[in-house]
């Protein structure tokens, strides 16, 4: 059974919400941030899924006592088990949405850049060493969380049970790291508006590294620090092909022609020919 989502056979609508600042940045060196999820504005990044499998866990040990050894310890990783490599770039499959103008577009003021997250994918998959590079669609239904984590779990247990691993723990620990690729990928019902989509690099091994480990810096990629009001932030970047980007929507006070003259030079200067600009519909001052 395979419980990782596949990526869509063609690349999905993802939009990039941004302020001018940061689309400059991003074409003048072909590169995209992605920040240590963390970092960002949900506080439960991650913490999320690993809620719902803890639940999930509880209601299949009083269904399964016979393994009541393994569902524990997965009950104990679950708690006391960090995953902080995850490094997250978040998309939109919206197009011209005021709610993300206003929160992540320097208030309208800034830009929707229209990304093709399979050719970003293919140009560095040979990049990120032993790490994780893909993409999914955030999934924001509560049961769909849960059925994702009781796949996992049941193979797991299965796989117990039909002796084809080692200890229940050992099994445990699997069932974990399976568990936390995923998390990524969840997010509280709250956000289910931005209809996000992620590029996320994440390490295969939770169990075994935190952000500060020195086993972190054998990504290939490497890692930088930046500095946002007072707080340190760990990210690592991706290469941004010339043909990955296709639209630059600008916001809806992003500004007069002059502005939007400026923005055909940036790309043409950095070889963004393909890039097509348009402007949002919302009626927003």
């Amino acid at each position: 059974m395979n419980t990782d989502q596949e990526s869509n056979a063609e690349s999905p609508v993802a939009y990039h919400y941004c302020s001018t600042r940061t689309l400059k940045a991003i074409v003048e060196n072909q590169r995209l941030w992605l920040t240590n999820a963390f970092f960002m504005n949900d506080s439960l990044e991650v913490q999320w899924f690993k809620n719902v499998s803890k639940s999930v866990v509880e209601e299949m040990k009083l269904r399964d006592l016979a393994l009541r050894e393994f569902y524990e310890a997965l009950d104990r990783d679950l708690l006391e088990v960090p995953y902080q490599n995850v490094y997250c770039a978040c998309f939109s499959q919206v197009r011209d949405d005021l709610s993300q103008w206003r929160a992540y577009a320097d208030d309208g003021r800034g830009v929707a850049v229209k990304f093709d997250l399979e050719r970003i994918q293919d140009a560095n998959q040979d990049q990120v060493g032993d790490w994780l590079l893909d993409f999914h669609e955030v999934e924001y239904d509560v049961r769909g969380q849960e059925l994702m984590a009781e796949d996992v779990i049941k193979m797991h247990s299965e796989a117990l049970r039909d002796e084809e691993f080692g200890s229940a723990r050992d099994v445990a620990k699997s069932a974990y790291q399976y568990l936390s690729l995923i998390a990524p990928r969840c997010k509280n019902p709250a956000f289910k508006g931005e209809r996000e989509i992620r590029l996320l690099v994440q390490s295969f091994t939770p169990n075994d590294t935190t952000i500060y480990d020195e086993a972190v810096f054998n990504f290939a990629k490497g890692l930088g620090i930046w500095e946002r009001n007072g707080v340190l932030v760990p990210y690592t970047e991706v290469e941004i092909p010339t043909e990955a980007i296709s639209e630059v929507v600008l916001g809806p006070r992003f500004g007069g022609l002059e502005n939007e003259a400026a923005v055909k030079l940036l790309l043409t200067k950095y070889n963004f020919k393909t890039a097509q600009i348009s402007t949002s519909e919302a009626s927003y001052r």
